[in-house]
């Protein structure tokens, strides 16, 4: 099988180990070809990067997001005159979404959309940017009805999927695999980073992954943290990640008085496990989360969560309250602070949520069976696309009224 991928994501790109270049070059071990076209925002003149013998990762200069969808375009075309591509896939169903769909109508070759995010249906998505979200959820929705196959990566992700694309449509929910933490090659960045943040082994450290957006609602954690931080004087936030809320946040902390409260700004990923090493809780307080790697790759250093039930992993069964995490309904700040003051208190809860909840991302998470899985899900889409479609005669095509 041969296959070209339409993406926004250059990271495999860059020298540094991440998701995206490890997942490449783990599809690459189950197909023939795989070469991803990937936006570069500067003209810096780089070669296709060959990441394995199998997957090529093919820069495509894009002055204007605008412009990506058909420069990947021209790109595309002319790598499958030289190649024949069986299968064309997309990172999400938008700028590279559209792109699938106008190499599809050039080509015939079926396209499958990666669907990972949370828009269709979500206001608060929508809010963030009004003009451009609204305009992405119109291009979204005809890019999945042009699919001939979406993965999803959860339940929630499915329910939605299957409002938007029509009929005949193969639709499968298969998770994404996430590399664990690794005692061995994290654990002693993680020290160095308790050390830095002038953490006793008995204090307690807080620990939120993520983008600073509204739509985290990480403004609601600070509150949380802010009202119960005197009586619990171990406890410690540490925030990690960037986003359009940044300063924003910050002046909120300050405001509600910034004692204990660490900002430690976008992290690359690669380099994010030692901070799941040196927490002893991971939280999210987000109303309404797609499936995420954050959850994963939190129980993979054994750390309980507290989460709402918004959260996808907790929809698929990933998060289990009073398993391996705390649940609380979105939105409640008097639960959420009392999930969170129950755990600060208590580390033999922390420690057997987090033990099972090690075992389970292992159970659920096997990076091999989800690549045989989209192997096996990428085969029957374009099967489905090649199948010779049942044309009746015309005098079947309109059933005849009913007698009497």
């Amino acid at each position: 099988m041969k296959v070209l991928e339409f993406a926004i994501d250059n990271r495999a790109l860059l020298e540094a180990d991440g998701h995206s270049k490890r997942w490449h070059a783990r599809v690459g071990e189950h197909v023939e070809r795989l070469d991803v076209l990937v936006e570069e925002r500067e003209r810096r003149g780089l070669p296709p990067r060959q990441l394995t013998p199998t997957v090529r990762i093919i820069p495509v200069y894009t002055p204007h997001p605008l412009l990506y969808s058909a420069l990947a375009l021209r790109r595309g075309l002319a790598e499958h005159r030289r190649h024949g591509y069986d299968l064309a896939t997309t990172e999400d169903p938008f700028r590279p979404g559209l792109a699938a769909v106008l190499f599809k109508r050039r080509t015939g070759v079926p396209i499958s959309v990666e669907y990972h995010t949370d828009a269709f249906f979500n206001p608060a998505w929508l809010r963030e940017r009004p003009a451009i979200n609204r305009v992405y959820d119109r291009l979204g929705r005809l890019v999945i009805g042009a699919a001939d196959s979406v993965r999803v990566v959860n339940r929630k992700n499915l329910r939605d999927i299957l409002a938007v694309c029509r009929d005949g449509t193969l639709v499968e929910s298969i998770p994404v695999p996430s590399a664990f933490y690794d005692p061995a090659r994290d654990g002693a960045r993680a020290a160095r980073l308790r050390r830095a943040l002038g953490l006793a082994a008995e204090d307690v450290l807080v620990l939120f992954v993520g983008r600073l957006a509204p739509v985290k609602r990480v403004d609601e954690l600070l509150r949380v943290f802010a009202d119960l931080r005197d009586v619990h004087r171990q406890a410690h936030l540490l925030l990690v990640g960037g986003g359009p809320q940044s300063s924003e946040l910050q002046d909120l902390a300050r405001h509600l008085g910034h004692e204990r409260i660490t900002f430690a700004g976008y992290v690359p990923e690669h380099e994010v496990f030692p901070y799941y090493g040196a927490a002893n809780i991971f939280v999210n307080p987000a109303h309404v989360e797609p499936y995420g790697r954050v959850y994963i790759e939190a129980m993979s250093a054994e750390l309980p969560v507290v989460t709402t039930r918004g959260a996808g992993a907790v929809e698929d069964g990933l998060c289990v309250a009073g398993e391996n995490a705390l649940v609380v309904p979105p939105g409640d700040l008097e639960a959420f602070g009392q999930a969170l003051s129950r755990l600060i208190d208590d580390p033999r809860l922390r420690a057997a949520l987090g033990r099972r909840g090690r075992e389970w991302a292992r159970d659920k998470l096997d990076y091999e069976q989800s690549l045989r899985r989209m192997r096996a899900f990428w085969d029957r889409t374009i099967a489905a696309a090649r199948a010779p479609r049942l044309e009746l005669p015309p005098h079947l095509e309109e059933a005849p009224e009913s007698a009497g």
